[in-house]
């Protein structure tokens, strides 16, 4: 069985052993998820991740509280904005959705097709096909054409079915939870899928 490790410290990258071990357990076809828990809710910005890979990555999600800038952002006024944050919705979150390298940490890249308004995971739907099909764009190093406000998938762009990565990995996170993927976890799945 085919199975993805997910750790709490993101520092902590797979050793030689690890990653052979884990491309001996690629050869089935479906996924086991082990959730993390992280003890911070975004990523540690003083200190990205080293790897003597220069390709390495981890891609992070949690659901940050939403700040008076987020409720700007759907349109609210700043006296709105100020009072939602505070009294009226307190476990309001947001989608957030980055990419640790050794350069620093960027948010990942959306290129809408099924979801246009952003990012999800834990369950099978268009936010979650969005997410999965940005992150193996993003692994692959593939910059997708627009479409109008669209970036409709092309039928070379990706080397195996970005659907199936939703179902396996993305549809499996705990919705309320964060999490991580290594690009070695990522690059181990692409492999068991070719």
């Amino acid at each position: 069985m085919f199975q993805l490790h997910f750790t709490p410290n993101l520092r902590r990258w797979l050793t030689a052993g690890e990653r052979s071990r884990a491309s001996t357990r690629a050869s089935a076809s479906s996924a086991v998820l082990e959730p993390i828990r992280l003890d911070r809710l975004g990523p540690d910005l003083s200190s990205p991740p080293a790897d003597d890979h220069a390709s390495s990555f981890v891609y992070q999600g949690s659901r940050p509280p939403m700040a008076a800038a987020d409720w700007r952002a759907l349109g609210y006024s700043e006296t709105e904005a100020t009072r939602l944050m505070k009294t009226c919705v307190p476990a309001a979150t947001r989608v957030s959705v980055v990419v640790l390298s050794s350069d620093g940490v960027a948010p990942l890249a959306h290129y809408p097709f099924h979801s246009p308004t952003g990012f999800e995971w834990g369950f099978s739907g268009s936010g979650p096909a969005d997410l999965a099909r940005c992150i193996l764009l993003n692994h692959l190093g593939v910059t997708p054409n627009a479409r109008g406000k669209f970036y409709p998938p092309a039928p070379d762009e990706l080397p195996i079915r970005y659907q199936a990565f939703k179902s396996e990995v993305i549809a499996r996170l705990a919705p309320d939870e964060p999490w991580a993927l290594s690009s070695q976890q990522i690059s181990t799945w692409i492999e068991a899928h070719r």
